[in-house]
């Protein structure tokens, strides 16, 4: 967690961080989903 530059630096930092954390929740959720639905047997 390193911004530099000021508040321009600061409001960069957090962008960025939001987006690395909302693409985590993406990717995350896709696995769990895609395991779910491969382990489901089939009635």
């Amino acid at each position: 967690l390193t911004a530099t530059g000021g508040s321009q630096g600061v409001g960069t930092a957090t962008t960025r961080a939001v987006i690395n954390a909302s693409l985590a929740v993406i990717i995350i959720d896709f696995s769990i989903s895609a395991i779910g639905l491969a382990t489901v047997q089939k009635v």
